[in-house]
């Protein structure tokens, strides 16, 4: 294996970055890393890599989303679905929810098994799953016929209602062409205050559905946790119907899909495809943080 050489990296005042590891013309099949933060020697840094494009972190995956305002959480409930058209009967209602007390996205169904005159919905088929915390998006079948409407089973509370012709609500399908996340995590930001939780689904590198959610905090972009190869569907039914939330790829790493190193270690990462970017981003604690002045990495690459 030889040496392709050592790149010295200055991190000052800046938080995160991406290194082109093929600038040469040259793709390295392994590297080295190891850190000397002088100005915040307790602090921590994590590496991820991807082929992405310098372009594509930050790269918005669909329109800013509109929040559905779901009401009347189960919070540990199943939940039914009913229409006041006949035609609507036996359609199936796909569900996207977190299991309660988690953030941990999942996925359900309801079949819609009666008009909905019925007077007590606790005698109504629900969804299999009973523990629905927070649900973040539903589509139907078909088209709706009439007015659908989604409950939940214990106290019959209105979730939310999907009009005549309708097909979704609090789920927008991200166009092909937009859906490369180059494995890494997805990120959202809130147009206002608001602490309500959102989601993406997609595919991993090894192509399993795979979904991941995240409590937004305002303005400020908060990180998922998962690595995607591509991001299909965004959840935020859930969120106010004042505000908006953007989507994006460009979380440039997470703890869960990269490593760490602090002050003064050192590791070795050998990978089998080719990749090209190498993101960093500086931690205090869990707070991604501006490096200071003597912060600093090395990169030693080989190939």
């Amino acid at each position: 294996m030889n040496n392709l050489g050592t790149l010295s990296v200055k991190m000052e005042g800046a938080s995160s970055g991406a290194i082109d590891l093929a600038a040469s013309g040259i793709y390295p099949t392994s590297l080295s890393l190891s850190v000397d933060f002088r100005s915040n020697s307790s602090y921590d840094a994590y590496f991820t890599l991807s082929n992405a494009e310098t372009t594509l972190p930050g790269t918005a995956l669909a329109s800013a989303c509109t929040g559905a305002a779901f009401a009347n959480q189960p919070a540990n409930d199943s939940v039914t679905a009913t229409s006041n058209s006949a035609s609507d009967v036996g359609k199936i209602v796909y569900c996207w929810g977190t299991t309660n007390g988690t953030n941990q996205v999942v996925a359900g169904k309801a079949v819609i098994v009666a008009i909905n005159t019925a007077a007590d919905f606790t005698t109504l088929d629900g969804t299999a799953k009973a523990d629905w915390g927070n649900m973040l998006g539903f589509e139907i079948s078909s088209a709706a016929v009439g007015t659908i409407t989604m409950k939940e089973k214990s106290g019959g509370a209105t979730i939310k209602t999907i009009a005549a012709s309708g097909t979704a609500t609090g789920v927008t399908d991200v166009a092909s062409a937009s859906q490369r996340a180059e494995s890494l995590p997805f990120r959202a930001v809130g147009s206002g205050a608001t602490t309500k939780v959102v989601g993406v689904v997609g595919v991993d590198e090894a192509g399993n559905t795979v979904a991941d959610v995240l409590t937004l905090s305002g303005t400020t972009v908060v990180l998922g946790n998962l690595a995607f190869k591509r991001v299909t569907k965004l959840l935020y039914g859930d969120l106010e119907s004042s505000v908006t939330a953007t989507f994006a790829v460009g979380a440039l790493s997470q703890k869960a899909a990269s490593f760490m190193l602090s002050d003064g270690d050192n590791a070795f990462e050998p990978w089998a495809d080719r990749k090209r970017y190498l993101h960093w981003c500086f931690y205090n604690g869990t707070t991604a943080t501006a490096a200071g002045a003597n912060d600093a990495f090395k990169v030693t690459l080989y190939g």
